[in-house]
C-alpha cells in the first residue's frame, strides 16, 4: 500500500470508530471508499500498475531523443550563425565551411 492509501485507510477507519461501528462496520466504510480489492481486481491492479510503469518509461525515453535531437540542431544552429558572423568579418570568402569541433563542442 502506498502511503496515501494507508493515510485514507487510517482516516476511514478514524470515521467509523468516531461512530462506534463494529468491525463489519469498519470494513463495510472501507469497502464504500473503494479501499477493499478481491484477489483477482488486486491482480489486475498490480498488472494495470505495471503497465504504466512500462509506458511512462517509454515516452520518458522517447522524450529524452527528442531533447538531444533538439540540442543537436541548436549547436548545428549556433555554429551555422557564428560561421556566418565570421564570414561578413571577411570580405572576399563567398560561404565558410564549419569546422566539426564547432558542431561537437
Amino acid at each position: 500500500m502506498s502511503a496515501v492509501t494507508v493515510h485514507t485507510a487510517a482516516g476511514v477507519i478514524l470515521a467509523a470508530l468516531t461512530q462506534n461501528r463494529t468491525a463489519a462496520g469498519i470494513a463495510d466504510a472501507l469497502d464504500s471508499a473503494g479501499l477493499l480489492m478481491s484477489p483477482a481486481k488486486a491482480n489486475r491492479f498490480e498488472q494495470l500498475q505495471r503497465e504504466n510503469e512500462h509506458l511512462r518509461n517509454a515516452g520518458e525515453r522517447q522524450h529524452t531523443g527528442k531533447l538531444a535531437a533538439l540540442r543537436t540542431a541548436d549547436r548545428y544552429r549556433t555554429a551555422w550563425h557564428s560561421a556566418r558572423r565570421r564570414a561578413r568579418k571577411q570580405p572576399g570568402e563567398a560561404r565558410p565551411e564549419i569546422a566539426s569541433e564547432e558542431v561537437d563542442g
